[in-house]
């Protein structure tokens, strides 16, 4: 079992507002670099195709907001919201 690193918190978005909040703690001009955020959640080729076919193809940033509605939707939170 993997140890998770102390110098993260482990948080848990009820609302899709709330991911967006938090995104926007990390990013607080509402931009997002592209290729940050593949970085930071270790995308695969897969993953990246999938995401630029709903955000576009290209982008050298999202906003938090588009970004946020796409995890949001993806997750298993928004399974429990149905």
């Amino acid at each position: 079992m993997s140890r998770i690193d102390p110098r993260y918190e482990v948080v848990s978005p009820r609302t899709q507002e709330e991911l967006q909040a938090l995104l926007e703690e990390q990013w607080p001009d509402r931009r997002v670099p592209a290729h940050e955020f593949h970085q930071l959640i270790q995308m695969n080729t897969l993953d990246m195709s999938i995401l630029k076919s709903h955000l576009g193809c290209n982008r050298a940033w999202y906003n938090t907001h588009e970004l946020a509605e796409w995890l949001w939707k993806r997750s298993n939170y928004h399974d429990d919201d149905q």
